[in-house]
């Protein structure tokens, strides 16, 4: 463990810096405080988790004590934040999202702790990661009617998303390497997921902020974006970040498909080149900057997301996320799995005491390892089927808040893809929620004030 920290010491004290600069310029507003500490939950992960238990105990065993000091700390800033807004927050407005999260954290706390005997502190911290966004909802929402403010937290944002970018680009410089478990100060060392939808909702930011008529600082931004899922071995980016562009550009602000078909023209055999020869599993040489071979991705990309040799064979069931939700409704279906367990799941701590279990099929009941079980899948067999569906119907009903049509369509798509297909980072890191949260609101406020970054 001391190896792993001495070999991240440089990088986090960069995030460390930039850290003190965002808290320095936003002391005096704790909304904005606590968005900027969500986004630097990696310093809390590296020096918490590894740093602090060595100077406690002296030993190279960790507990999460820094995650655990980050998630409860968070959620009691965020509570404390609310109940400052809460006399001007019209909540009868959303009685139905409110009856509906209730009876969600009701069965979760029944299939949770009552069913299951997790701890009420793991509870607590699982929670945590719902609640802060709920709260957050309630707080934008009214906020976000003054344009001020919603100018206030755009910037704020902006400046967010492009310290990721930064923190990426250092990552390489001073690392040497794309540490695939390392995205900006989102995450620790551990969970790269953010790789992926931290770009897809930097893209929404760059549509919202500029109607799908990109100057150049917009490009710029979209490079960075692509450059910091590259960074973190997102291979899915390659394909997801174009088709969501095609969706801003024309299903959602219409736009002709004239200069904006120029840049993916330019930019997207440009991107996929650099993508293939960066990201080591991309090429034969499995390095950095590795021959550039499309078909050898292709395969690739193919077998680690079904264990398909051939185009032609079936989806081996249990291998990758495809191959997971396929065996995952096989033993649904085929009463594997007993009622009891349908119903409450196999609780939190299942899943977070796995620890040399990550990749033993036996324990995932056949699927090839932890990294291949999705979100949706981990809400299901932890806490159980009715749980999850009052998540999905939540889900359905915050999302319908955002006015424009077209918007909510595309937002839902993201947001349900992440959760169905990937690893639900939009809705379980609460730092991109609160971006997502920001993005519902903020396209009606443009109506108001139409103010570029």
């Amino acid at each position: 463990m001391l190896d792993i920290f001495s070999e991240l010491l440089p990088y986090d004290l960069v995030l460390i810096i930039g850290y003190i600069w965002f808290f320095i310029k936003y002391k005096n507003n704790y909304l904005l405080l606590l968005i900027v500490t969500l986004f630097f939950a990696g310093i809390f992960k590296d020096f918490g988790d590894i740093l602090l238990y060595r100077i406690l105990f002296s030993s190279n065993k960790h507990l999460n004590i820094g995650t655990v000091i980050f998630e409860i700390g968070t959620l009691i800033l965020t509570i404390v934040i609310f109940l400052k807004y809460y006399q001007s927050l019209k909540l009868r407005k959303h009685n139905l999202l409110i009856t509906i999260f209730i009876i969600y954290c009701v069965w979760f706390f029944v299939a949770s702790v009552v069913i299951n005997n997790d701890s009420v502190l793991l509870f607590t911290r699982e929670l945590s990661k719902d609640l802060i966004p709920f709260l957050l909802f309630f707080i934008f929402a009214k906020i976000m009617q003054e344009p001020n403010n919603s100018e206030t937290l755009k910037l704020l944002f902006f400046r967010l998303i492009n310290a990721q970018i930064l923190f990426s680009i250092a990552k390489l410089i001073i690392l040497m390497d794309y540490h695939e478990g390392m995205v900006g100060s989102l995450t620790g060392i551990s969970k790269g997921g953010p790789g992926t939808t931290l770009p897809l909702l930097g893209m929404i930011f760059i549509a919202l902020n500029s109607k799908m008529i990109l100057k150049r600082k917009d490009i710029w931004m979209i490079v960075g974006l692509l450059l910091t899922g590259i960074l973190a071995g997102k291979r899915a980016l390659l394909l997801l970040f174009p088709v969501l562009y095609v969706l801003l550009s024309i299903y959602v602000y219409r736009k002709k498909f004239g200069r904006n078909l120029i840049y993916v023209v330019i930019l997207l055999p440009a991107i996929i080149y650099i993508g293939l020869r960066l990201m080591p599993t991309l090429n034969p040489e499995n390095k950095i900057w590795g021959s550039f071979n499309p078909e050898y991705a292709w395969n690739y990309g193919v077998k680690y997301s079904t264990g398909k040799e051939d185009p032609s064979d079936e989806i081996e069931k249990g291998t990758g996320r495809l191959g997971a939700l396929v065996l995952s409704l096989d033993l649904f279906t085929d009463n594997t799995i007993s009622n009891e367990k349908i119903v409450f799941g196999h609780g939190l701590e299942y899943f977070s005491m796995a620890g040399d279990r990550y990749y033993d099929r036996d324990y995932w009941w056949g699927i090839s390892g932890r990294g291949a079980i999705t979100g949706i899948l981990y809400k299901f067999f932890s806490i159980g089927l009715i749980c999850t569906v009052l998540y999905v119907l939540y889900l359905l009903l915050f999302l319908s808040q955002v006015k424009n049509k077209r918007l909510r369509h595309t937002m839902i798509l993201v947001v349900f893809f992440d959760f169905i297909f990937y690893n639900a980072t939009i809705i379980t890191l609460p730092s991109l929620f609160a971006l997502l949260i920001f993005e519902m609101f903020y396209d009606t406020s443009m109506t108001r004030k139409n103010i570029r970054v």
